[in-house]
This record gives structure tokens, sequence and C-alpha cells, in this order.
């Protein structure tokens, strides 16, 4: 009997050391979050104008790799595209971030593209310039007007129809185009029978007269 209650409080002392021995490595895993979790890393994106960068995913597990894809709005371009300072290799609007190790902090800037813009007085080129779209025209080329003209600006369309372009508008016509100088003739004033008749010349036209009183 003694023998018996023996056996039986050992096999008891040991079932609770089995059982406080499971709850201890229980807790072990408990204080030791990478036994359960992999480590993750953040891809922060830009918030950019003329454009947008995405990526295939915002969190990667450490080493994985993650692509980036950018799109510039029409008439615009990638300057460029930088992850935690490096630069990055952009091809058919595509960036790969391999083996991450560390958050990926993304920056990226666009530029209007190349536009060839023709300066034209009175049907001739004077001057060609490229320009950046959505940048300002800058400098313009100087007109020295023929006798009896006067030179009143640039402008989108010939003969001073659209829109007047100065030095600092935009450039808004992302093709090649071209604007025209604008002359206007000055009128000349002549004594006929004692009355004064100004006569002006229209670029284009044929003269006109008016009496004056």
């Amino acid at each position: 009997m003694k023998k018996n209650f023996t056996r039986l409080f050992t096999i008891l002392f040991l079932s609770l050391g089995l059982v406080f021995g499971l709850l201890a490595c229980g807790d072990d895993k408990t204080d030791n979050p990478n036994t359960n979790n992999e480590e993750t890393y953040s891809i922060v994106l830009p918030n950019v104008e003329h454009g947008s960068v995405t990526a295939s995913s915002t969190s990667v597990k450490k080493g994985e790799a993650v692509e980036l894809t950018v799109t510039p709005d029409e008439y615009y371009e990638l300057d460029f595209l930088k992850a935690n300072g490096k630069d990055l290799t952009v091809s058919n609007g595509k960036a790969t971030i391999n083996d991450i190790q560390e958050d990926q902090t993304i920056t990226a800037a666009f530029v209007g593209v190349d536009v060839v813009v023709t300066f034209v007085v009175d049907g001739a080129t004077l001057e060609t310039k490229t320009l950046k779209y959505g940048a300002a025209y800058g400098t313009l080329p100087s007109v020295v007007a023929p006798d009896g003209y006067d030179f009143s600006g640039w402008y989108t369309e010939a003969n001073g129809a659209g829109s007047l372009i100065e030095a600092t508008t935009l450039v808004a016509n992302g093709k090649a185009h071209s604007v025209y100088a604008y002359l206007t003739a000055k009128p000349l004033n002549v004594t006929v029978s004692g009355l004064v008749d100004k006569l002006v010349h229209y670029p284009g036209e044929e003269s006109q007269s008016a009496l004056l009183d």
C-alpha cells in the first residue's frame, strides 16, 4: 500500500513538472515576437505633382523585393526615382528594389517633355527654341519691325489671333508648335485738297483710307 502511494505521488509530481515546463516554454514564445512573426518593412510612397508612383506592396518581409510603377501625366516624364536617397533604374515604367533589409522611403519628380517652339515673323522663321512643357517661355526673341510697322507682341496664332505670349507665359502645348509676331501698320497722314487723309496698311491686306475732319 505504501509502495503504491509512493508510486502515485511520483507520477503526480512528474506530471505537474511537465505541465509547468510546457507553460514556461509558452511564455518564452510570447516574450519573443520573432518566434512566430517575420520581420516586415514599410514602403513609403511619395506624393508628387504631374505623375504618380505605386508599389506592388507597401509592406514586405525581410529579404523580399518590391516593384514600383511610375506613371507620368500627359506631356510629362520622370526626372528621378530614388529609394532612401539612392537612384533606381527605371525600365518601361518599372523599377525593382531587391533584398529589402530596412524601411524604404521613395522620392520622385516629374518634368515636362521637351517642346520645339518656332518663332515666326511675317511668314518666316526668326528663331527656334526647345522649351519644357509646363515651364515659362522665358526670354522671347526681339523683333525689328520693318518701316511703317510696329511689333505688338507674340501670339499663338497669326495676325494677332489666339493668346498673347509673354516671358512668364507657361508652355501649354505639349507638341511642336509655332508662335507668331504681330505687326501693326503705323498710320500715315497726308494732306489732300486741304483735308487730312489717313492711310493705313495692315499686313496681308490692302491699304485703307479715311478722310479726317
